[in-house]
């Protein structure tokens, strides 16, 4: 059985898959927590097919962002997080970690086309 790479293991949760696609995407070259947070809430809300992610949704979405998963995306050098200041930015494994995303998305989705 092959080892997982650091990599693999940060981007396994959808809501750091959701932290680093956004990063990809965003002009900014650094992003705050509330701006990831949202961004987070706004996807997960209108996967839900709710139309208002609230308030003690939001919140638990940027705790859990904060204390778990950008540490561990900044543990594989996929970005940058300031923890006191609450700031993201990106670091050099984001290019590897978004292919990476794309081939995962890829092969859901041939699995999902098998009968």
């Amino acid at each position: 059985m092959a080892t997982q790479t650091p990599i693999y293991e940060a981007v396994r949760e959808p809501r750091r898959r959701k932290v680093c696609q956004y990063l990809e995407t965003t002009e900014s070259t650094m992003v705050t927590l509330e701006e990831v947070a949202t961004h987070v809430a706004t996807d997960e809300q209108t996967e839900r097919d709710s139309s208002v992610a609230d308030e003690e949704s939001y919140r638990r979405i940027l705790l859990d962002l904060h204390h778990r998963h950008l540490p561990k995306l900044d543990d594989a050098v996929v970005l940058q997080y300031e923890f006191d200041r609450k700031l993201l930015s990106t670091r050099s494994k984001l290019p590897a970690a978004i292919e990476l995303i794309k081939s995962m998305q890829g092969t859901a989705e041939n699995t999902t086309a098998l009968p």
